[in-house]
């Protein structure tokens, strides 16, 4: 009835330039140019890999949003661009690391991070580096298959990697006579 155009639940199908034209005057007219905007969502892979000292590693991001993301990685926590080296190199508009020789002080847990204007989104990457690289690649792969080979946790640092098989956790919570949950 205002002759104004209302789109409901916007997605991206809607994006692109909508022109109004005057009824009666068909040299009169306005476009308006549609852009949504999408949070980023990404997926890293390999999600955990275990290799022997000298070999390459790739560790990928894959982002979609838009606009756009650009893609960080953290290593452990810190930006790898401060750590840049002949080894370490960032391709295809730094959606993969790559590793040209893995050294055991490679170790550690490489995060994704994709950001554009609308939100951020992150994910980790294992990365292990030990001379029994098959014993530990067949324990993740053993725990992502599902298989029963118990809790494991990863902790890293500065000095390697801490490997935790906690035979028995117990969370206790006491209560004061006066609390309630």
């Amino acid at each position: 009835e205002d002759d104004s155009l209302y789109i409901t639940k916007v997605t991206t199908i809607h994006m692109g330039n909508y022109t109004c034209h005057a009824s009666g005057h068909e040299q009169l007219f306005q476009t308006h140019v549609l852009q949504v905007n999408v949070p980023p969502v990404i997926r890293v892979y390999p999600e955990s890999q275990a290799q022997e000292p000298g070999v390459a590693a790739s560790l990928r991001c894959h982002a979609e949003g838009i606009p756009m993301p650009r893609i960080t990685w953290l290593k452990n926590g810190v930006d790898v661009s401060t750590q840049m080296s002949k080894q370490l190199s960032l391709l295809a508009n730094g959606s993969e690391l790559h590793i040209s020789s893995v050294r055991y002080e490679d170790t550690g847990a490489y995060t994704c991070i994709a950001k554009n204007e609308v939100g951020v989104d992150e994910d980790i990457s294992s990365l292990f580096i030990e001379d029994s690289a098959r014993k530990t690649l067949a324990n993740i792969l053993w725990r992502e298959e599902g298989l029963s080979v118990g809790n494991m946790f990863y902790v890293f640092s500065d000095d390697g990697i801490i490997v935790i098989h906690p035979v028995d956790c117990e969370i206790q919570r006491h209560l004061k006579p006066t609390e309630k949950i």
